[in-house]
């Protein structure tokens, strides 16, 4: 039986990490300036959808560097006590991790600035005509910072990281190196044909690649020869990394007239509420171009009733699986 602590590990290395060569060759060459010149890494700021890896490239940053990391989610930065206790507890060198940093409140994200800058920590105590400014020594570290919304972050702190990297979703050819990776690694063998099932419907994630073949994994654990569609649909993917909610969507602009609804018309129709519609629901098909905005509403393009049509001939072949 398989390690469970394997199941879990991440990549350690930048050799290890799959994908993305350019940022792997800049970070490279960045952690070899810095231990040549014995000072920090310039501070880096990953953006770009969830489960790409910003998490894991700050772990692998730290290793490869021999320091510390601190891991802080920005929601967990509530008070100015928490800032400060936050960077009191780093040491020279270490890597401090903020995940998804627009979620800090501004005025904490503004007093980053002197702390990415000179290492210090400006505070105003006191109020009114008894407050002073009393300035506080920072170490010197490497601030790496994840966001899944740019826009948010203000210009000002954008302009302090040294490094900005966009990570954008994976290539198949990406996926299909990670797969092929994670697959030796747990011992796992698995057809071309699994393979390209697992890549199609991963979405260009690869944390939906690994929770797809972990449940593989289990099946293949209790030598169990259920279909991999199946199991790739307990994961929620009904059908080329569409979920159930996804095709109903994409059904209703179909059974529309001209193929073409409102948003309002599109909640009532589908039961779904309007903030997850648009902003879990919707990106997806946009940027797959099954779905068109205009100032009319949402329109299932040709490429979506292409889409839609392969699903029905898909659930005619495959009765038991839809």
């Amino acid at each position: 039986m398989i390690d469970s602590d394997l199941l879990k590990l991440r990549p350690s290395t930048l050799r290890e990490f799959i994908g993305k060569e350019e940022i792997v060759k800049s970070l490279k060459i960045g952690i070899e300036v810095s231990s040549k010149l014995k000072k920090p890494l310039e501070h880096v700021l990953f953006y770009g959808p969830p489960g790409v890896g910003k998490t894991s490239l700050a772990q692998i940053i730290a290793n490869e560097m021999g320091v510390n990391i601190k891991i802080v989610p920005a929601t967990n930065i509530q008070t100015l006590p928490d800032l400060i206790g936050v960077l009191n507890s780093l040491r020279d060198f270490d890597v401090l991790f903020i995940d998804e940093i627009h979620s800090l409140r501004l005025e904490y994200s503004e007093m980053l600035y002197s702390a990415l800058e000179d290492n210090v920590l400006d505070l105003l105590v006191g109020k009114n005509y008894n407050s002073k400014a009393i300035r506080v020594n920072l170490p010197k570290f490497t601030l790496i910072a994840a966001t899944t919304n740019l826009g948010a972050i203000s210009k000002a702190l954008e302009e302090r990281f040294g490094y900005i990297f966009f990570i954008d979703s994976y290539s198949d050819e990406e996926i299909v190196s990670l797969i092929r990776q994670l697959s030796e690694k747990w011992g796992m063998k698995l057809t071309d044909q699994e393979v390209e099932i697992v890549v199609s419907n991963a979405r260009g994630i690869p944390r939906n690649a690994k929770r797809i073949l972990r449940r593989v994994l289990d099946y293949k654990t209790i030598e169990s020869e259920r279909p991999i569609q199946e199991i790739i649909k307990e994961c929620g993917f009904t059908f080329e990394g569409l979920t159930e909610v996804d095709l109903k969507y994409l059904s209703f602009l179909k059974d529309s007239q001209y193929l073409t609804a409102g948003v309002k018309s599109i909640v009532q129709g589908t039961n779904l509420d309007e903030s997850t519609l648009i902003k879990k629901i919707e990106p997806y098909l946009v940027f797959k171009g099954f779905v068109s905005k205009s100032v009319r509403g949402r329109m299932l393009t040709l490429k979506g009733q292409e889409l839609l049509k392969k699903y029905e001939r898909f659930r005619l072949a495959h009765p038991f699986d839809s």
